[in-house]
C-alpha cells in the first residue's frame, strides 16, 4: 500500500507525430559525431520536432520521473534500429521530467534526434559492444546470425524497455518491415533512496509508422507548372522524368530533395495522376 501511494499518476499522448518518411542513417555516417538527418514532425514547415505530452496528476515528494523513448516494429515488438542525438544513450531517448508536486502538463521535444540502422556487414558480426559515445551512438552492435546477443543494445532494450511485452523476433533483420518502425514512449520513476527505475502505472504510447527514405523510389522532377503559387487552393502540376511506380494518388507522398539532403517534405493531397508519355508522369 505504501508503494502504491508513492507511485506517480500520469498519462502520455503524442503531441506531434513524426514525418512519414525519414532518412535512416548508417552507423558509419554518424560514428564521427555527425548528427545526420534530424527527425521532424508532420507539422507544417518541416521544422517542428516530434513531441510527447506528459500529464502528471500527482507525484510523491522526492520522486524522480523520466520519459524513455525507443524504436518498435509496426506490431510493437522491439526494433533493432536505434535512436541517436541529444538526450540519447545506448540507442534510447531519455529525458527527465519535472517532479514538482501538483498537477502539470509537460511537453517533451525530440529536438535533435535521428534514427540509425545497422549495416548488413555488422548485422552478423560478433563481439561485445563498447560504450556509447556522448551523443548516444553505440560504437558497435554485436549481432550474431541475425539474432541479438545478451550483451548488446538490442537485447538491453528488450529486457528494460519492452513496453508492450512483445516477444523478440528470432531474425529481426529478415522481415519485409525492417525499414518501417514506430517510436514508443513510457515514463519511469525512481523513489528516494533507491537506485532502480520502475515503469510508471500509465499506458505507453506510440507514434504512427515512419518509413526509411532509402526504400522509396526516386525520380527527377522535370517541370513544375506554375512555378509559383499565389493561393492555397491553386492547382500545381509536377512533371516527372520517369514513370511513377504507383497507380493511384492515394499511394503517393512527395519528398523534395536537393543533393540528397531533404529541404522540404510535402504531404500531398493529390487530385489526379496521369501518364503523359511512355516514360513520364504528372501529378496534380
Amino acid at each position: 500500500t505504501q508503494m502504491s501511494e508513492a507511485t506517480p499518476k500520469l498519462s502520455l499522448s503524442i503531441a506531434h507525430q513524426p514525418t512519414k518518411i525519414h532518412r535512416f542513417r548508417y552507423l558509419k555516417e554518424v560514428s564521427d559525431g555527425r548528427m545526420g538527418s534530424v527527425l521532424r514532425s508532420r507539422a507544417p514547415g518541416g521544422k517542428t520536432p516530434v513531441a510527447v505530452t506528459a500529464t502528471v496528476q500527482s507525484v510523491s515528494p522526492g520522486c524522480k520521473l523520466k520519459l524513455v523513448g525507443c524504436t518498435v516494429f509496426e506490431d510493437l515488438m522491439t526494433h533493432p534500429f536505434y535512436l541517436t542525438g541529444d538526450d540519447c544513450r545506448n540507442g534510447v531517448f531519455e529525458k527527465e521530467l519535472s517532479s514538482e508536486s501538483g498537477p502539470s502538463e509537460q511537453e517533451v521535444r525530440l529536438e535533435k534526434v535521428g534514427i540509425v540502422c545497422t549495416p548488413k556487414k555488422q548485422r552478423k558480426s560478433k563481439g561485445k559492444p563498447s560504450r556509447a559515445s556522448e551523443n548516444g551512438v553505440p560504437a558497435h552492435i554485436g549481432m550474431q546470425n541475425g539474432t541479438a546477443q545478451e550483451d548488446n543494445f538490442y537485447m538491453e532494450r528488450i529486457q528494460k524497455y519492452n513496453f508492450f511485452g512483445k516477444p523478440p523476433r528470432q531474425n529481426p533483420f529478415q522481415g519485409k518491415d525492417i525499414n518501417k518502425l514506430r517510436l514508443a514512449f513510457q515514463v519511469f520513476y525512481q523513489l528516494p533512496g533507491l537506485s532502480d527505475w520502475l515503469a510508471a502505472d500509465c499506458r505507453p504510447v506510440y507514434t504512427e509508422v515512419i518509413g526509411d527514405a532509402k526504400i522509396f523510389s526516386k525520380t527527377e522532377i522535370e517541370l513544375i507548372i506554375p512555378d509559383s503559387v499565389s493561393r492555397p487552393d491553386q492547382d500545381v502540376w509536377l512533371y516527372t522524368k520517369d514513370d511513377l511506380p504507383v497507380q493511384t494518388v492515394s499511394e503517393l507522398t512527395v519528398r523534395l530533395e536537393h543533393e540528397s539532403e531533404p529541404f522540404m517534405i510535402i504531404e500531398l493531397q493529390p487530385k489526379e495522376l496521369k501518364k503523359v508519355k511512355s516514360q513520364s508522369s504528372c501529378v496534380n
